[in-house]
């Protein structure tokens, strides 16, 4: 059975052993395994129940490992990686060799990170490689902010789980595409989280040429409908007059409910999201509402609705 351990050395040698562990890190708790080890890498994608065209985020220790996984380093990554790692921000880059197609699920491209938590990055350091480490969830789940969730998700498997309490950002990264070409830079932005548009934007102010734009790729994570979800059907409404429709009411074949409470500060929001999903989901009622107020604007608040808009069985804000 899955075990929570506060002792890094153990969770190394089970790296070694090409074995995965659920280590902690800001965003979420992750699974993680031997970034070169294909045989790691496909028992996390066995263990969360993940198909493998959905690619891995590999996790390092400094710059120069992040370097180690890419084919290519453009200076504009550098500027990122100084103004946010360690921190939440993922990047997309061309991999190297030393990458297999099973992590970046054939793509020939790979996302990368260093994470914030003082664990995690000991953990990494210890090891010497980098991790693939998607969150530590069951596929299309709430990802685990605190080492009881994963316990929750991984309870008959034997998975060491270092305890490094709950997660301060508590959303997965932002994940951004970075490219330059004739002195023009253009940052997609697959995945919204704690790191913003406007940070970015910010940060590369130097660039003449600086164009934002969010897209989909399959080169991120979290990119279908329907995936953050809970136990229980969680369904958004544009207003409590909505919600009591009876018309809209005979469209939902549930009955009691429970209502998503969110702080009215968003970073408080963001770390509180998943366990409040979790909350809900064991409250014993049958579907969660949630509201999106007017008040929720900037683009913390997109990212934190970004989840929910994908978490949702049913959305009549549409």
């Amino acid at each position: 059975m899955a075990i929570i351990t506060h002792s890094i050395q153990s969770c190394v040698d089970a790296l070694k052993r090409g074995g995965v562990v659920a280590i902690p890190t800001e965003t979420v708790y992750g699974l993680a395994g031997d970034a070169f080890n294909d045989i790691a890498v496909e028992s996390i994608f066995a263990m969360k129940r993940r198909p493998f065209f959905d690619p891995l985020i590999v996790h390092v220790s400094s710059i120069e490992q992040a370097k180690s996984v890419v084919s290519h380093w453009p200076r504009p990554a550098d500027v990122l990686a100084r103004a946010f790692w360690p921190g939440p921000l993922t990047m997309v880059l061309a991999k190297s060799n030393q990458i297999s197609d099973l992590v970046t699920s054939g793509l020939p491209s790979v996302g990368v990170r260093m994470p914030k938590h003082p664990m995690a990055l000991d953990l990494i350091q210890k090891f010497g490689k980098p991790l693939a480490a998607p969150s530590a969830n069951q596929f299309k789940k709430n990802s685990p902010t605190r080492p009881e969730h994963v316990l929750e998700e991984f309870a008959d498997t034997d998975l060491p789980v270092l305890d490094g309490g709950p997660s301060d950002v508590g959303l997965e990264s932002t994940v951004i595409g970075v490219n330059e070409s004739g002195g023009n830079l253009e940052i997609e932005v697959y995945r919204l989280g704690a790191v913003t548009e406007n940070d970015i934007r910010n940060c590369l102010s130097e660039y003449p040429v600086l164009k934002i734009s969010q897209k989909t790729s399959a080169a991120s994570p979290g990119q279908l409908a329907h995936h953050y979800m809970p136990k229980i059907p969680l369904i958004i409404f544009k207003d409590l007059a909505q919600a009591e429709d009876p018309l809209v009411l005979k469209q939902i074949p549930f009955k009691s409910f429970v209502d998503l409470e969110l702080n009215a500060n968003p970073v408080l929001a963001a770390r509180e999201l998943y366990s409040n999903l979790r909350k809900c989901s064991h409250s014993g009622c049958d579907y969660i509402r949630a509201f999106r107020s007017s008040a929720q604007s900037d683009q913390l608040w997109d990212a934190i609705w970004d989840r929910l808009t994908r978490a949702a069985t049913f959305n009549f804000t549409k």
